[in-house]
């Protein structure tokens, strides 16, 4: 994923955490990542892959595509 658009879906990400009222520890444990892993990522620690946006679209209830858009 380009630094750019993975920027973007972290923003995304970040975003849709806080508008629903999630926990982050929840989001990752649901996400198959632990807690450290999503701060990583959100954090630009860790690079964001693909195989992590199925199932974060998934517990934030959206699309793959929201999620990127």
């Amino acid at each position: 994923m380009a630094a750019k658009n993975q920027q973007k879906t972290i923003d995304n990400i970040r975003r849709l955490i806080r508008t629903k009222g999630l926990k982050q520890t929840f989001v990752a444990e649901q996400a198959g990542l632990t807690d450290q892993q999503l701060t990583d990522i959100l954090s630009n620690r860790r690079l964001l892959r693909v195989e992590h946006l199925e199932p974060l679209a998934r517990v934030l209830g959206v699309t793959i595509e929201a999620l990127i858009s």
